[in-house]
């Protein structure tokens, strides 16, 4: 387990459940490592827009989008 607040928890089936801003209990696992998003998902965004990285993968989460590796 990670030192500090953990924001991710792996599911049935690949599902990742997460959420930086507000971590659900059971969460143990951080967003430490590398990731990979599709052009796709960040042309969403405007041009120029600045953006935290933690919304957008919170979004793909919600939408059982998002896939992990331990």
């Amino acid at each position: 387990m990670a030192d500090g607040p953990e924001q991710c928890r792996f599911g049935q089936g690949g599902r990742v459940s997460y959420d930086k801003h507000n971590p659900a209990p059971g969460m143990r696992h951080i967003d430490y490592g590398l990731s990979v998003v599709r052009a796709d998902v960040l042309a969403r965004r405007g041009e120029g827009e600045v953006f935290d990285l933690a919304d957008v993968l919170a979004g793909l989460s919600a939408r059982n989008e998002l896939a992990a590796l331990r």
